[in-house]
């Protein structure tokens, strides 16, 4: 089953979380990264904002808002 979010639709859901930081280069590859869950890279994409996003982000378990060891160590 392919992925139908946009990176954008996973940056958003994920600000709704946590603070999320872009990074980029000249064209249209882009990652966003959430430094309080390790630093952890959340999504990517190789076609800009509307293009697909690549990560596989556990929804039901971030809107749960509940700690967990892997994802908050040191926090």
């Amino acid at each position: 089953m392919a992925n139908e979010q946009t990176y954008m639709d996973d940056v958003a859901f994920l600000r709704k979380h946590t603070r999320i930081i872009e990074l980029a280069v000249q064209g249209d590859a882009r990652i966003a990264v959430a430094p309080a869950w390790q630093g952890r890279v959340m999504t990517s994409t190789l076609s800009g904002e509307t293009g697909a996003g690549y990560g596989w982000i556990n929804r039901k378990f971030i809107e749960e808002g509940k700690p967990s060891e892997e994802m908050n160590k040191g926090g």
